[in-house]
């Protein structure tokens, strides 16, 4: 290889890895959810406030929550834009068959699921979702399902 191939590679390596950036500081798993309890914060019916790990599911016998998978940020996406966040694969279903009712890829922040960017219809009466906190490192997610 000639010395300029080397160079122009080094160079090329230098100018990625200086674009780059760790990631942040991971979340804390939070100590207390309400699991799947109906509740009320600040005029939001909250159906659902779990913590789960990647292939854990849970379910209320009306609908399933399953962490398919955890996504670590791209170091060289822009922060903010969607690789360069943490992400979570959640699969719904319905829990008496166990058919897949959507999966869908979301990002911390709330999200409408019956948004044509998401599930495209309300899943079993959950129109909503919160991701609360993606921790990458340890593999969990906690979110809030609504109504």
């Amino acid at each position: 290889m000639s010395s300029l191939v080397k160079i122009l590679m080094s160079l090329s390596l230098v100018f990625v890895s200086s674009c780059c950036w760790p990631d942040e500081e991971q979340p804390a798993r939070p100590s207390r959810v309400q699991g799947w309890r109906e509740f009320q914060v600040g005029g939001v019916h909250i159906v659902g406030q779990l913590v789960l790990a990647k292939d854990e599911a849970s379910d209320n016998g009306e609908i399933g929550v399953k962490v398919v998978d955890i996504i670590p940020v791209d170091p060289c996406a822009h922060r903010g834009t969607f690789h360069g966040s943490r992400r979570v694969v959640l699969r719904f279903f319905r829990p008496s068959d166990q058919k897949v009712l959507c999966e869908d890829t979301f990002t911390e922040g709330g999200t409408s699921l019956d948004s044509p960017h998401h599930c495209g219809s309300d899943v079993a009466g959950v129109t909503g979702i919160s991701i609360n906190a993606i921790n990458t490192a340890e593999g969990w997610v906690y979110f809030d399902l609504r109504k």
